[in-house]
């Protein structure tokens, strides 16, 4: 069903309404730098309709607009689906292994390799069910799958709480990078391989031409040793480039590039200056945006501008927002706003925005448009607030709408933003 809703876009009302929380008996934080946080607030945008293509969906997660207009969308249960530009929705797209959909993993992240025109390759990240069994939901109805990926976060509950010789020898899943074919008619995966075994969050190309992978871990910031909340870079088949800062170094797996994140929950090229930005969800009121540099140590837990999930703002670590030989980050929200994906618009249909970065969150429920002047934030705009929903993940199409699934299980939605035609 499509249903078009008109709404006005919505700024920030006053210099309070981006405010920092003060904890009790706690300073704000410091920011490094003017302009580090609380940019002042954008002129309000002209207003736009809200288009919702499907509804009905479960966790849905990562998008993929096609050259053909039409996009790819994933559901972490492990469902691929195809939309047309008319809306009409193809579920379940052949050609995927199985998938081990529960907690906040499964399927997830879609991508287009940059040559897709011609290769027409296609790149995801997903959990996979242990050596031997299968896949929870992929070939069934919502509800089922709904309650099958239910389940299967219960039995994770049971196994979490296992000993660690246990859980060695029996892997709860398996997690990796994959890219297939995208059959010439569109609906089918073809030729589908794993290139890369890793807890993959989000994914990106570079100007290089490289993938670049922000993963899961967050007890593994720290630890160069182990995948874990980092940055890899690797080539798009899944080898490792040969500059990467840590290649040759015995004690570091060559895939990474950087570390210290805590939850790297997006990644997108900014295509001005072509460099490979991340957005984190980090504690209460830590949210950052950082501009990735090759070696560089992030902080995560040493240095955060954030503070514990409790009523007392209790500090983390040594309470320290700035250290010697960790990266600042190019900009943070105090108080949070749950960021879940970050992308920067250069279509038509927006002509104001050009240039700016959107950010989608979950507490926040809020698209915000940040506005850049090369890597500084000057000027922040709070959208769509009003719409209500938790929002996964927001990408520019070929059409230069913006479309964004909002993060349910219980009514999942494709929406679509365009200019206000009336």
């Amino acid at each position: 069903m499509r249903v078009i809703i008109i709404i006005f876009l919505l700024g920030c009302v006053g210099y309070n309404a981006n405010a920092q929380y003060v904890f009790p008996g706690h300073e704000p934080p410091k920011p490094a730098f003017p302009g580090q946080t609380r940019a002042s607030i954008a002129d309000q945008s002209p207003p736009v309709d809200i288009t919702v293509i499907k509804d009905g969906l479960f966790l849905p997660w990562g998008i993929a607009p096609l050259p053909s207009g039409s996009l790819l969308m994933t559901e972490m249960t492990g469902r691929l689906s195809l939309v047309k530009p008319d809306g009409t929705v193809h579920h379940n797209i052949p050609g995927l292994p199985a998938v081990r959909g529960y907690w906040f993993m499964g399927l997830m992240d879609v991508i287009l390799h940059p040559d897709f025109e011609n290769n027409r390759l296609v790149y995801f990240s997903y959990f996979a069910p242990p050596e031997g069994e299968q896949g929870n939901g992929i070939h069934q109805t919502t509800d089922e799958w709904a309650k099958a990926y239910i389940d299967t976060t219960a039995l994770h509950d049971e196994w979490k709480v296992k000993d660690e010789d246990f859980k060695s020898h029996n892997p709860f899943d398996r997690r990796y990078i994959g890219r297939g074919r995208l059959a010439d008619d569109e609906m089918s995966i073809e030729s589908f391989e794993n290139i890369f075994e890793v807890g993959a969050r989000r994914m990106t190309f570079g100007a290089d031409g490289k993938l670049w992978v922000t993963t899961w871990g967050t007890e593994e910031a720290q630890d160069l040793t182990k995948l874990g909340s980092k940055m890899l870079r690797l080539n798009d088949d899944g080898s490792i480039p040969d500059d990467n800062p840590f290649v040759g170094n015995d004690y570091v797996p060559d895939a990474i590039y950087a570390s210290g994140f805590r939850d790297p929950s997006g990644t997108a090229l900014n295509p001005e200056t072509h460099e490979v930005w991340t957005i984190e969800h980090g504690p209460q009121g830590g949210d950052e945006i950082n501009v990735m540099r090759a070696g560089a140590n992030y902080g995560w837990p040493v240095i955060t501008y954030g503070r514990e999930y409790d009523d007392a703002g209790t500090p983390i670590g040594d309470g320290l927002s700035a250290k010697a030989g960790y990266e600042q980050p190019l900009y943070f929200w105090n108080p949070n706003i749950a960021p879940s994906s970050i992308m920067f618009y250069d279509g038509g249909l927006f002509p104001t925005w050009k240039g700016n970065a959107l950010v989608t969150s979950l507490k926040g429920r809020q698209l915000t448009r940040l506005e850049l002047v090369g890597n500084n934030v000057v000027a922040e705009e709070r959208l769509i607030e009003h719409f209500g929903e938790r929002l996964r993940t927001v990408k520019q199409g070929y059409d230069g709408a913006l479309y964004i699934v909002t993060d349910s299980r219980e009514n999942g939605q494709l929406i679509k933003l365009t200019p206000r035609t009336n």
